[in-house]
């Protein structure tokens, strides 16, 4: 799913000269003939953890919806031609796509460069206006307040719509937890150890501190973390996998870690620079030295004068000390993790790893994973049609509690982030060609309508990240992994990293939160006073550097925050 930035570059140029031969080939009567009779538009998707399946059943619906629609004359009818790719977008002006599926985009750049269509109109018009839709309302309806005001926030205009969301973090096997009880139990106030779960239950209520929801059982602090772990080496189950290929796949778990340790008024700081005023401001807990180990944390009230101490929040310093600690112990990670296991790779190993008593008990892995491993879970229930069949998965609500138990009532809630940069958008070099425009505009419309939002979930157990209810009937026949993360979601705050703050809206790229961006990037003082660059911390790690080496580098300061941004807040 995440690559660095100069393979994304190769990678999407290779795929735009294979799509330009495809398209030339088509146009020119090649082997994949165009029909004469149809009006064509051509839709590119990144073919990673959702796959394209979706997109393949929508454009089908579609093309019978509109069979009888004339859309140029002497035409009639559609023909939808996708093109899967593994690319991210680095320029598209003349790419024979028309409309595109992506992620890792920063719309910004993309709209100040004049390289997307302008789709205000069918944002807000009604849905009505797709056929056979009788919805009431319009597309901007279904966008969150601070979506709406991002995405208009250059000139009031609308180029992009959110796509998909991923949540980062941990998915765990919660067949091997309850077969060999990984799940902890409560601890009386006079207990001082981690104790786990036996035949008769007596769940710990988890992070939320709620009785009987889907945290219970489940870690509420890192120490219960750690205590869980050391049992799985003990009975003989590595705890963690996940592809040694990308690096930048842990960031993941930092994000995740980051994300619920914070919650979302504060996290959001990162992109609003507003901690407000009076009963209601939002602090930021900032990390403004060490006693030894342990950090010292302060509130701090943020503003675009200050923002410059997010590179010092508490919860991203417990998220690389919680890596730190559990990559200072091998035996917490599969020994089939090497620099050549791909994801797909490590997907399949975790699925398989239970059935082929050889378990691991959890993966580092974006939400999406569990689509992106339907081979291998077709696979593996083939093979093992008694224990292998509706396998019980879910996404794992991380702690934010550091050491001991919450207790009921204590919790908090659940915090989830949409972490990808997922949206869809209009190619402008259509802009002169009115036939292909309304027709690529047509066909945005029609995929965000209720009834095509409740088929992408149905279809890939992932949510479009917008406003719309699924019903408890199509939730019942999602996968046990839908389910869950059903029911996860409903119950969670989600980060939407938004902001139409005049930082983020023209600095947008500095301030994403995954893959190989800045927000892990360190500039790490060695011993001798040299300075080592790290995008990753496991690569400072593997150095022997420490966590709190690797947060002092993150760190920066009001000069360079000023010299940076000072344009958009200092008069």
């Amino acid at each position: 799913m995440i690559k660095t930035k100069r393979n994304s570059v190769i990678r999407f140029f290779a795929i735009i000269c294979a799509a330009l031969m495809c398209f030339l080939s088509v146009s020119c009567g090649g082997a994949n003939k165009k029909d004469p009779t149809k009006t064509y538009l051509y839709v590119y998707n990144f073919d990673g953890g959702i796959g394209t399946e979706w997109l393949y059943n929508a454009a089908s619906r579609f093309e019978k919806l509109y069979a009888g629609e004339s859309f140029e004359a002497g035409k009639t009818g559609v023909k939808i031609e996708i093109g899967p790719g593994k690319a991210t977008l680095d320029t598209i002006s003349k790419s024979p796509y028309n409309v595109f599926f992506s992620e890792n985009v920063f719309y910004n750049d993309f709209i100040a460069n004049g390289k997307v269509l302008d789709i205000t109109d069918i944002v807000r018009n009604p849905l009505s206006d797709v056929k056979g839709c009788e919805e009431t309302g319009n597309i901007e309806k279904k966008l969150f307040e601070d979506q709406a005001a991002a995405l208009t926030a250059l000139n009031g205009k609308y180029y992009f719509l959110p796509h998909y969301e991923c949540y980062p973090g941990i998915s765990y096997d919660r067949d091997l937890f309850n077969k060999k009880s990984f799940f902890i139990a409560e601890r009386s106030s006079s207990d001082t150890i981690v104790k786990f779960t036996d035949s008769s239950g007596n769940l710990s209520v988890g992070p939320d501190g709620i009785r009987n929801t889907y945290d219970d059982g489940l870690p509420s602090s890192y120490e219960e973390f750690y205590a869980m772990m050391n049992k799985m080496v003990k009975y003989g189950v590595d705890p963690f996998i996940y592809t040694g290929q990308y690096s930048s796949y842990i960031n993941y778990l930092l994000t995740g870690l980051w994300s619920a340790y914070s919650g979302k008024d504060a996290f959001m700081l990162n992109v609003n620079f507003n901690s407000g005023t009076g009963e209601n401001a939002v602090p930021a807990k900032i990390v403004t030295g060490f006693n030894g180990d342990m950090p010292i944390i302060e509130d701090e009230l943020i503003s675009a004068n200050n923002g410059y101490l997010m590179s010092q929040e508490a919860g991203r310093f417990y998220a690389l000390s919680f890596l730190s600690t559990i990559m200072a112990n091998s035996r917490y990670f599969s020994t089939k993790i090497t620099d050549v296991l791909s994801h797909l790779e490590a997907q399949t190993d975790f699925v398989f790893s239970s059935l082929d008593d050889k378990p691991i008990a959890m993966i580092i892995e974006g939400s999406y994973w569990y689509n992106e491993a339907k081979d291998a879970l077709k696979a593996s229930a083939n093979q093992f049609p008694e224990t292998g069949v509706d396998r019980d998965f879910s996404i794992m609500p991380l702690p934010r509690k550091i050491t001991g138990q919450v207790k009921e009532g204590e919790g908090t809630k659940n915090t989830l982030m949409d972490c990808l940069a997922s949206y869809c958008f209009i190619n402008a070099n259509i802009k002169d060609n009115p036939v292909t425009v309304r027709l690529a505009k047509t066909f945005l419309q029609f995929l965000y309508t209720d009834a095509e939002l409740i088929n992408f979930t149905n279809t890939t157990a992932i949510y479009k990240a917008v406003k719309y209810n699924i019903s408890e009937n199509v939730i019942n026949n999602m996968s046990k992994f839908g389910k869950h993360l059903s029911e996860i979601r409903a119950a969670s705050d989600i980060i939407r990293p938004y902001s139409s703050h005049p930082i983020y809206v023209n600095a947008q790229s500095k301030f994403w939160y995954v893959g190989v961006t800045n927000a892990w990037n360190s500039k790490v003082k060695n011993n001798d006073g040299s300075i080592t660059d790290y995008v990753s911390p496991l690569s400072a790690y593997r150095d022997k550097k420490t966590a709190i080496q690797y947060f002092n580098g993150i760190n920066v300061t009001q000069k360079e925050w000023s010299s940076l941004y000072g344009k958009y807040f200092l008069n």
